[in-house]
């Protein structure tokens, strides 16, 4: 395992980090939703609710976008808004940024980490404070700071 410069990142800062990364995703949505409500309403000339994004619709599309989301910036960065807030960097094995690639499979083992939560919750419990998806991807969450 690659050196890091605080160590990996415990379950209480990750999960703040979540938190933070999945309410700019949804509040992202719900602004874009509105404005393109408010867009088309200026070129119809009234606000059809039938047209705008619905709260259902809100909800199955976010996790497509936070993905997106997610993938972005640990690919370009290492890093989302929230991980950069709590002083937290996605790093590969060998201690660099992770490729696109491995974050999309990291992005998708999130898919496999949220089986009743068990992959996050295993975070507190593995000694390199791995969820199943830095396993699967071959990633670590350090502190950065």
């Amino acid at each position: 395992m690659a050196a890091a410069a605080g160590g990996n990142a415990g379950i209480v800062s990750r999960a703040v980090a979540f938190v933070v990364d999945a309410l700019l995703t949804v509040l992202g949505i719900l602004i874009c939703s509105v404005g393109f409500g408010l867009v088309d309403a200026v070129f119809t000339g009234s606000f059809n609710s039938e047209r705008r994004i619905s709260p259902g619709s809100v909800l199955v599309f976010s996790p497509v976008v936070f993905g997106l989301y997610c993938v972005l910036g640990w690919s370009l960065t290492g890093r989302t808004v929230g991980k950069a807030l709590l002083g937290l960097r996605v790093v590969d094995r060998a201690g660099g940024r992770p490729s696109v690639a491995r974050s999309i499979v990291r992005a998708l083992g999130y898919l496999v980490s949220s089986i009743l939560w068990l992959g996050f919750i295993w975070i507190a419990v593995d000694t390199d404070r791995e969820g199943f998806h830095d396993k699967i991807a071959r990633t670590h969450v350090v502190y950065d700071r």
